[in-house]
């Protein structure tokens, strides 16, 4: 076994080996001087005088030695501390991590469905090309809002709503998808190798139905269903819409009810 080479563990050490050496020269001396003395009463007074320094430095050294062991078993105990905290973090890591790719699906899926509303209803006159463009569009609105609530003055705000409108249309909250982002934002892409598809989407529902979440991350589970749900009405919606193009390319066999789009 190695021992790590710090100034404590010299320390200990030392004075087990100290300690060790004297009381094997104690335990000889007063051996001797028992063997020599059939009872307790044979020994006579220059004997037992003999034996008070060696249980004195005895008794001495255990006094000099508890601390050292104190403080080590303060170390050890600290560390199993930490051990189990590490653990724990750990495990709410690999968690947020499993979970990572249908994060950023719904974000995508999310994406999607804000360019439609904003070119069916012309809400804003510009289209989103990735979630970095809506995020910073909603960090400015919430930085604007705050400086004219300052002011007593109301803000609109417009990409934020927008968003509020797709999600509601998949059973989700503001607060759900702030959630699910933070989580992104705490997982760790190395922690998951395997990548998921839509077709993985029904085993992902049942595993996490039946998965029992840490209860420090007792609140991540419900918008994390809510996540994968959307992700489904989604899927259907997708199908339905693109049955129907395909349906519309041949009314001759479909009949003329289905139309494009």
């Amino acid at each position: 076994m190695k021992f790590i080479e710090t100034p404590m563990a010299n320390e200990y050490h030392l004075q087990e080996d100290y300690t060790s050496r004297l009381l094997d020269l104690t335990s000889k001396k007063l051996n001797e001087i028992l063997e020599n003395a059939q009872t307790i009463n044979d020994l006579d007074t220059n004997q037992i005088f003999a034996m008070q320094p060696m249980l004195k430095k005895q008794i001495d050294h255990v006094k000099d030695f508890m601390p050292i062991m104190e403080e080590l078993v303060k170390s050890v105990k600290q560390l199993q501390e930490e051990l189990v905290e590490v653990k724990t973090k750990l495990r709410q890591l690999e968690l947020l991590s499993k979970y990572r790719d249908w994060i950023t699906r719904l974000r995508s899926i999310m994406l999607r469905k804000m360019n439609e509303r904003n070119k069916k209803f012309k809400i804003m006159n510009q289209e989103f090309k990735n979630w970095s463009d809506v995020a910073e569009m909603l960090l400015v609105e919430a930085d604007n809002k705050f400086l004219y609530e300052e002011k007593g003055e109301h803000y609109e705000q417009t990409c934020t709503n927008l968003l509020v409108n797709v999600l509601k249309d998949f059973g989700l909250t503001k607060s759900d998808f702030d959630q699910l982002l933070l989580m992104y934002n705490d997982s760790v892409t190395e922690f998951h190798n395997e990548k998921t598809t839509l077709k993985d989407l029904p085993y992902a529902q049942v595993e996490l139905a039946k998965m029992t979440f840490p209860e420090s991350m007792a609140g991540y589970k419900k918008p994390l269903e809510k996540a994968l749900n959307a992700i489904s009405i989604w899927k259907k919606e997708f199908v339905i819409k693109d049955c129907t193009n395909f349906m519309a390319k041949f009314p001759e066999k479909y009949g003329s009810t289905y139309k494009k789009g």
